[in-house]
């Protein structure tokens, strides 16, 4: 039987660029929730810029009866940046550190994600340091945080990010494994069955052209593709996953021009019946 799928944040986010321009998604949230049930996701999720807006129009209570009435299990807080360094990058990382605990608390967050250092800056015992305390203040709001390797970080494979996640030594830190940037960031689907199950928290399909379009980061805000239509082998993947023991939802992340244009429906619909179809037994109506 084929798995949960979450909508990540961007998948139906619509006019809004990671990164560029950061602003929080033109959609209603309500809007989206509702996109994404009717679509089949059972898993939803938020970005942090998107999220102050969210609370301060529904607040919590409201927040958490629009999933429950949606059929929405999973829920992920995305993504916590600069939680390892100092200075002002630091004091704004702790501001939204603070959002995301207390919305994980709050909304009974599966997960709050993390990333790496685009500055390149860190050392790993820093991170790792860094780590164990974020670790320490998720599992006291009853939540847990997935490190996700990204192209143009310093965690850029799966072994750099076991090294902060093992040197940390939390229960609640783990992995979220983007085959995007497993792909591209040159981490074998070997390496990937290698890893072990209970470390990988999540997972997020999406496929991409055989070689990266342009620079890695503009490449991976624009032009991402529906799976099973790049040159990504998205059911090998997924094959390697499993045979972690890896049985938890997999995201849906679509980051991509042409797709942000996409209305909201057609792009919920096909998001998850591309994605779906990936999998042994999935359904594969469109």
């Amino acid at each position: 039987m084929p798995p949960d799928l979450l909508a990540s944040y961007f998948t139906l986010a619509g006019n809004t660029v990671p990164v560029e321009d950061d602003r929080p998604s033109p959609t209603p949230f309500r809007d989206r929730v509702e996109a994404a049930s009717r679509a089949g996701f059972t898993g939803f999720g938020l970005y942090y810029v998107d999220l102050v807006q969210v609370v301060e129009r529904y607040g919590y209570a409201e927040m958490r009866a629009i999933l429950a009435s949606n059929g929405i299990k999973h829920l992920e807080l995305d993504a916590l940046q600069n939680w390892f360094t100092r200075g002002e990058l630091r004091s704004q990382s702790d501001a939204t550190r603070r959002l995301l605990l207390e919305s994980a608390a709050q909304l009974g967050a599966y997960q709050i994600k993390a990333v790496g250092d685009f500055t390149h800056s860190s050392t790993v015992g820093e991170m790792s340091e860094a780590f164990d305390e974020l670790c320490g203040e998720a599992l006291a709001v009853g939540t847990r945080v997935g490190l996700e390797p990204c192209v143009s970080s310093n965690i850029e494979t799966v072994d750099q990010a076991m090294q902060v996640v093992e040197s940390a030594g939390h229960a609640n830190g783990g992995l979220v494994l983007d085959i995007w940037h497993i792909v591209r960031g040159g981490t074998s689907y070997n390496e990937v069955r290698a890893l072990p199950g209970e470390r990988i928290f999540s997972v997020e399909l999406n496929d991409g052209s055989a070689v990266p379009v342009g620079p890695k980061l503009e490449d991976t805000i624009r032009r991402r593709l529906f799976c099973g239509e790049g040159s990504f082998d998205v059911p090998a993947f997924i094959a390697a996953v499993q045979a972690t023991g890896y049985r938890g939802y997999y995201g849906v992340e679509l980051v991509s021009d042409v797709f942000r244009a996409m209305p909201l429906d057609v792009m919920a619909k096909r998001a998850f019946s591309t994605s779906i179809r990936q999998f042994p037994n999935g359904d594969r109506s469109d």
